[in-house]
């Protein structure tokens, strides 16, 4: 943690000795007595170290100091107008004379009279304290940044993993995209009410659940720009996608009471991580988690599994479509007056999607689609994500090709998310393009500028997500619906190095094409270069491939379920005397150890659970490890799918009762 000492210096001597001592103490104190001798001016010195740091310690005394004739204001006060421009918190301490009066000494009334306007400034300051002696200026300077950690978490973090509501929501503010969020708010007010009792109730989790599309953002967004005045006693922080967390990240929570909210949910890897956390400060931290439907099951499982009672849990109702009154406020204030003649059909044609209300409605709006889509309903929705491809691509045809566009856009939707400043990520995907790695860079900048790509920390997804998952499907999937070979390519690219975002999208697009009635096999030549490259590989590389499939087990339940069988029976023929297996030790029976996540996964498909339950009940007879201390062992796994939970089909437990009574009948 780096601390800035701003003030003036020869009346502040002994005052920035004992502000530097102190800092010192806490963590480093950056101050003019520390600079190297420079050619540089003074002002540019200053400002260069303090760009580096993470926080401001300002003293003001009753001098304003000299005053800098390109910008006619003191140095000092530069420092804080920078200092406020970079976001950096500021601790303001006033001296004051030992009766308490604040008196300025300049003799120059042009000076004076600049100190008490920029006095009046600091006097708006949160974090403001006074003293009237150097070692009074110690003691507070040694409380304030304490309590500020504890109200606002950890200083001296570039990019925390929890952010504000106005910051997490930043990019989506820009009323000339055609995806945003300044639409007023129709209806879901009960959904924000329901976040609101939440808050103050004695509940520790709420569930807010809907399709993609359907508005589940644009209520969290709702609910956050009126938090601080409803709840005054909470802080909101919003959970960042790209930041995985850890026990530093721990620290960044402020430490008073505080809701983390968590946005899509289901592409968290961490959500373990993220429950222990909770538990460890259940006194004073809730969660609110988005979701998708097919995500729920497996989000309360995972909550189960991490010491969550199913009574601490709100279980919003799930988000269904607009009423019909609701639905033509929304469009009215869309189409606007002139098209408002468009609104019954456009109101029969999105009734399931509230997303294509509102960009169907625009694009007609802007007369950027034929009204006469709407007589083919069939068609409409996938123009509409066509029209509004073309137009996000639009805006950048004068910088980029139309069709390098949607080249990119459609390898993003498959990788997603992406962290375009790895290396990997672009020496593969530069090469995939067949471009050179600047202009792979240069494209990415451009098409986040335009708000295509909505950046999440570290990372990058197209928004909003339905516009993704649409992109994959026409890069996949012919008009005719056939395979494009697209998927292929794709995994076979970045297969290896990329393995699970890959397969988590390609797996949850296969299986969406599967719900829908269509016979179109996206990963059949993939699974079988999976199974393959499974059958020849060492105990290590199998635990590592295990590991990948995770996520994927849900969407994939038959192709997992022939790989963990083989697992089982087929221990690996790859001499573990040279590369990973010897160096860490791996052997069959830890192969083993990575299946029950897998089951897990595969197990929220009832048609599989039966299988599930017999292999988990087979896996934790032989697993001699304690249960306690391993979440994912064998008997653990299959004591949560057994665990009543109000939430829980009863068809389930059912289904775990018959195969206890299949194995009370077996011989031993």
């Amino acid at each position: 943690m780096k601390i800035f000492i701003s003030s003036t210096y020869e009346d502040l001597k002994n005052e920035r000795r004992e502000a530097i001592t102190t800092v010192d103490r806490i963590g480093q104190a950056i101050a003019m007595e520390k600079f190297f001798a420079s050619n540089h001016p003074p002002k540019d010195v200053c400002l260069k170290y303090l760009q580096d740091c993470d926080a401001v310690v300002l003293i003001l005394g009753f001098g304003y100091g000299s005053v800098d004739k390109a910008e006619g204001i003191s140095l000092t006060e530069i420092e804080y107008n920078t200092a406020k421009s970079l976001g950096l918190p500021v601790f303001v301490f006033q001296k004051r004379q030992t009766d308490g009066s604040w008196q300025p000494e300049e003799t120059d009334s042009e000076k004076s009279e600049k100190l008490r306007a920029f006095k009046s400034r600091l006097d708006d300051e949160r974090y403001r304290r006074t003293f009237s002696t150097p070692p009074k200026l110690a003691t507070e300077i040694a409380l304030a940044i304490p309590n500020y950690e504890k109200e606002n978490g950890e200083i001296g973090v570039r990019l925390p993993a929890f952010t504000s509501c106005k910051d997490f929501f930043k990019p989506l503010l820009d009323n000339a995209k055609l995806f945003n969020h300044v639409y007023p708010l129709v209806g879901r007010k009960d959904f924000i009410e329901q976040l609101d009792a939440f808050v103050e109730s004695d509940k520790r989790v709420a569930l807010l659940c809907g399709r993609g599309g359907i508005g589940k953002s644009k209520i969290l967004f709702e609910f956050g720009k009126q938090f601080e005045v409803k709840h005054s006693e909470w802080k909101l922080g919003f959970l960042r996608e790209s930041i995985a967390l850890s026990d530093n990240t721990i620290r960044q929570l402020p430490a008073q009471n505080t809701i983390v909210v968590v946005d899509d949910a289901s592409h968290r890897e961490d959500l373990s991580t993220l429950f222990a956390m909770a538990q460890q400060y259940s006194d004073r931290v809730k969660l609110i988690l988005s979701c998708r439907p097919q995500w729920l099951d497996y989000v309360r499982t995972t909550l189960t599994t991490g010491g969550f009672d199913h009574r601490e849990v709100e279980n919003i109702h799930e988000i269904k479509e607009l009423s019909r009154d609701e639905l033509e406020e929304l469009g009215k204030e869309v189409l606007g007056k002139d098209h408002r003649q468009y609104l019954e059909p456009l109101i029969q044609v999105a009734k399931d999607s509230t997303l294509v209300l509102v960009i169907g409605g625009r694009l007609i709006a802007e007369d950027k689609i034929n009204p006469a889509m709407l007589e083919r309903h069939s068609e409409f929705q996938r123009v509409v994500f066509d029209r509004f491809q073309d137009e996000l691509i639009g805006k950048i045809s004068d910088k980029l090709e139309k069709e390098f566009c949607r080249n990119i856009l459609s390898l993003i939707s498959a990788l997603s998310p992406i962290k375009p400043q790895t290396e990997a990520f672009q020496e593969c995907a530069s090469e995939f393009l067949n471009i050179e790695r600047f202009k792979l860079i240069d494209a990415i900048s451009t098409l986040e500028s335009t708000g295509t790509l909505l950046r999440r920390g570290y990372s990058l997804r197209i928004t909003p997500d339905v516009l993704s998952d649409h992109i994959l499907y026409n890069a996949c999937v012919t008009r005719l619906e056939q395979p494009t070979g697209y998927a292929q390519q794709v995994f076979d690219a970045f297969g290896n190095i990329f393995p699970e975002n890959v397969l988590f999208n390609l797996s949850e697009l296969d299986w969406r094409i599967t719900i829908e009635g269509k016979s179109i096999d996206l990963l059949g030549e993939a699974w079988r270069r999976i199974e393959n490259e499974f059958r020849e590989a060492s105990h290590f590389q199998r635990s590592q491939i295990l590991g990948y499939l995770e996520r994927v087990a849900y969407f994939q339940p038959s192709r997992i379920l022939r790989l963990v069988e083989y697992a089982i029976h087929n221990p690996s023929k790859v001499s573990g005397n040279e590369g990973w297996d010897s160096v860490y030790q791996y052997t069959h029976k830890d192969v083993l150890n990575s299946l029950p996540p897998l089951l897990k996964g595969m197990s929220f498909n009832l048609d599989y659970l039966p299988r599930c339950c017999d292999i988990l009940w087979y896996l934790g007879k032989y697993d001699e490890r304690e249960t306690n201390p391993h979440l994912e062992h064998a008997i653990r796994v299959l004591s949560d799918l057994a665990g009543y939970d109000i939430y829980k089909p009863v068809e389930v437990n059912s289904l775990v009762l018959c195969a206890i009574e299949r194995w009370l009948k077996e011989p031993d």
